[in-house]
């Protein structure tokens, strides 16, 4: 019998990536696709049942970028607030049938589908409530919440997104070691020339 749970995924694309300069970062393209579409596409090819994309600024740039994927893309208007609002505005459209939420950062391209998967699978079959990426010495996102936490996801406020959960609840949480390759975000425009250089060695 399938064990697997229903999990919904939640991108948080809404950040404002001052350190890239004017250009929206997630609007950059690696070999023909965007960062977005990429991100989007590693998640769309996870055991994930429903995909959420929060998107602030950008918005209607982010929706156009999609169009083609099976995705909502939703708005949050109060971006500028912290990534908890854009994490609640992104909670708020998952159905209550789900049985956990995974949460992401839009800017990780080449967090690939079976590293996500691991996440999934560590959910439906072990007893943790809570399943945290670890990278170096670092427990953070992705991570994959329990049901039973949506309430307390919808009382974050400001920047620190589910950090203060994860403070909290250490006996509920089980890791997923993520290699350095797949946990590196883009922050600079040095680490987009990184993130090109990954990128292609993997597709190449």
């Amino acid at each position: 019998m399938d064990s697997q749970k229903n999990v919904a995924a939640i991108l948080l694309a809404a950040g404002t990536a001052s350190r890239m300069g004017k250009e929206n970062k997630l609007l950059l393209k690696i070999a023909g696709k965007t960062i977005l579409q990429r991100s989007v596409e590693n998640v769309l090819a996870a055991k994930i049942t429903q995909v959420f994309v929060v998107a602030g600024k950008c918005f209607n740039e982010v929706q156009s970028c999609l169009r083609p994927f099976e995705v909502t893309v939703v708005h949050n208007s109060n971006y500028q607030s912290g990534i908890s609002s854009s994490l609640k505005t992104g909670l708020k459209m998952v159905a209550w049938s789900a049985d956990g939420v995974l949460i992401l950062l839009a800017d990780q391209p080449n967090l690939i589908p079976q590293t996500l998967n691991c996440f999934v699978k560590l959910f439906s079959e072990g007893d943790k409530k809570i399943i945290a990426g670890q990278y170096d010495s670092i427990t953070g996102n992705p991570v994959l919440f329990h049901r039973k936490y949506f309430n307390d996801l919808l009382q974050l406020h400001g920047d620190a997104g589910a950090h203060s959960l994860l403070k909290r609840l250490p006996g509920e949480i089980a890791t997923v070691k993520i290699p350095p390759e797949q946990s590196f975000d883009i922050d600079t425009p040095e680490d987009f020339s990184r993130m090109r250089t990954i990128l292609e060695s993997r597709l190449a």
